[in-house]
């Protein structure tokens, strides 16, 4: 879907990418995304009604963002609108998982399952920010960035306050489950290296900071799922099947 979208300007900007270089052409990618479609509807439908449900709930979204939402030229000069709308999808996807995992409908999901599904959302966003995040010798027509049009920093600030929000839910979230001190105190100290490298950014602005910008809101989502794996796992123990 998204290469769809993007296709006319990746063209342009981004010449030297796949689908750019004919490669992989979009008939092709449309091929293999029916395919894939009929697949999550088959297997979930197997899953049962509740798991059906959620994944046409995303399923119809993912419809949406296709179409911007139908908010396409507003979204053009207000992108971060257009993120915050089509990252909606995130919770979607851990309502799905809810509903695949206990055969029950989205909305019966538990507080922590909801707590959970924003914290997706937080991080999905800060990792949005942050990739498009460019230092100012890097601005160019036709790339789209944060950066562009609200300032160098600004979106670097933003990415790190939507990290901390997911921080907060998730200790809530951990504190609901039992998980301890321990898990929210890696969760901070998570937080603490991402402000780290906004604070380098925000020194000095230059290419390789803006870079690894995205590499600190990606580190911490592997981090950050980890650390909750094992604190789940050892709070509750290990199960398969």
């Amino acid at each position: 879907v998204d290469e769809h979208k993007d296709f006319n300007v990746d063209r342009t900007v981004h010449p030297r990418r796949v689908l750019s270089r004919g490669l992989v052409t979009l008939g092709q990618l449309r091929s293999l995304g029916w395919a894939a479609l009929a697949l999550a509807i088959g297997l979930s439908a197997a899953l049962g009604p509740a798991a059906l449900l959620a994944c046409l709930a995303a399923l119809f979204m993912t419809g949406l963002i296709a179409r911007d939402i139908f908010l396409g030229r507003y979204f053009e000069t207000h992108p971060l609108v257009g993120a915050l709308l089509h990252l909606l999808i995130l919770p979607l996807f851990s309502f799905f998982v809810f509903s695949a995992v206990t055969g029950r409908l989205p909305w019966a999901a538990p507080a922590p399952v909801l707590a959970y599904a924003w914290v997706g959302y937080a991080l999905a966003l800060a990792y949005e920010l942050a990739r498009k995040t460019r230092s100012p010798a890097e601005e160019r027509a036709g790339l789209v960035t944060y950066s562009r049009r609200m300032g160098p920093f600004r979106p670097a600030w933003l990415a790190l306050a939507a990290i901390a929000a997911a921080a907060g839910l998730s200790a809530w979230a951990g504190s609901w489950l039992g998980l301890g001190g321990g898990y929210r105190g890696l969760v901070v100290a998570l937080v603490a290296v991402v402000a780290g490298g906004v604070l380098d950014f925000r020194r000095r602005p230059d290419a390789r900071r803006a870079a690894r910008l995205k590499g600190y809101a990606g580190l911490y989502i592997v981090a950050f799922d980890l650390v909750l794996a094992a604190a789940l796992a050892r709070a509750y123990g290990l199960a398969i099947g």
